[in-house]
């Protein structure tokens, strides 16, 4: 039978993959007739058949087939644990979010597991029980305390729920933001707290990300454009405080910039957001380095749609609307 569900697996997903309506149902046929075949040569119940013709029925919206597929199970020899588990899918992929949740609560009593405590936590979080979620979370996280996506997903959800009083303690200590923790929580825990603490969390989140820039690893390119982000939304805002805060803001994301189009490899995007920066600014003096953020874009392969949106964006400013026709035609010719 292996093999049979193998190629029922194989032939499930390319149905849910290809965009042809015909080709999906060959696939999903294709995939019938091997599952039909697994259960033919099989002599007992297996939970790999049963797992297969479900996940045919729910890529199928087949609702019938999946109440035939629930019935089956109920009364299949499978144990209590794997009858569960199937359940949960089949309650879960049919939008039955409480009847899933109760067989996940049930599969747990025989297999404690943190994959089962995650699902019980995204189907409370889609309920709106944010307790519930972060109890299942806490849990799972008791289990697998190394799971560093896990706790990612505890500490977003403390960090957005609503509470009047956010505890950030919680959250740095959930993300490990001193100098041992991961280098992708440090940046998720900055994120977090730009984007839902006040102007205290603003500035601490600012200070990680300038932390991470300077240590040269894998992740400080990013954490400069994270962090050059962050500055310009803070120089957009209208709580920026006083010009001299905001022209020490536009140097710092000046100088951030400068460092991420240094050279010849420079990343397109780098080069279009720096762009991009001069643009809002608008200083007169800023002329020569527009030009050449945007002569570089149109010669490169990946900027060059990014290049004509500069340039296009430059004349307005420069010259007038009026202009714009030439710089496009001057574009499509090039």
């Amino acid at each position: 039978p292996g093999s049979h569900l193998i190629l029922a697996r194989t032939a499930t997903i390319a149905g849910k993959n290809t965009r042809s309506t015909g080709r999906a149902g060959d696939y999903f046929a294709e995939a019938e007739r091997a599952i039909a075949k697994a259960f033919e040569l099989s002599g007992v119940d297996r939970v790999s058949m049963f797992s297969a013709k479900l996940d045919l029925d729910l890529a199928r919206f087949d609702e019938q087939a999946i109440e035939e597929s629930i019935a089956k199970i109920t009364d299949s020899r499978l144990s209590p644990y794997h009858k569960s588990v199937l359940l949960a899918h089949a309650y879960e992929g049919t939008g039955r979010d409480e009847q899933a949740l109760e067989m996940l609560k049930e599969a747990f009593k025989y297999q404690r597991s943190a994959k089962n405590l995650i699902t019980q936590a995204a189907i409370n979080r889609r309920l709106d029980r944010v307790q519930d979620e972060q109890t299942a979370l806490r849990e799972a996280l008791k289990l697998d305390p190394t799971n560093e996506d896990l706790r990612f997903e505890l500490a977003r959800s403390v960090a957005t729920s609503g509470s009047e009083q956010v505890d950030w303690q919680e959250v740095s200590s959930l993300l490990s933001a001193g100098v041992t923790g991961s280098w992708k929580n440090r940046f998720q825990y900055a994120i977090l707290l730009y984007r839902q603490g006040g102007t205290a969390e603003k500035q601490q989140a600012a200070q990680i990300l300038r932390e991470m820039s300077r240590e040269g690893n894998q992740a400080s390119n990013d954490a400069k454009r994270i962090l050059a982000s962050l500055l310009r939304d803070q120089i957009r805002s209208k709580n920026s405080g006083e010009p001299s805060l905001r022209e020490e803001l536009s140097a710092e994301v000046r100088a951030i910039y400068e460092e991420l189009t240094r050279g010849t490899a420079a990343r397109a995007g780098d080069l279009y957001q720096y762009a991009n920066f001069l643009l809002e600014q608008w200083n007169e003096d800023d002329r020569v380095a527009i030009e050449e953020l945007r002569d570089r874009l149109n010669s490169s392969k990946s900027g060059s749609l990014f290049g004509l949106e500069v340039a296009v964006r430059y004349v307005e400013k420069s010259s007038g609307r009026d202009s714009v026709p030439d710089v496009i035609d001057s574009w499509v010719d090039d």
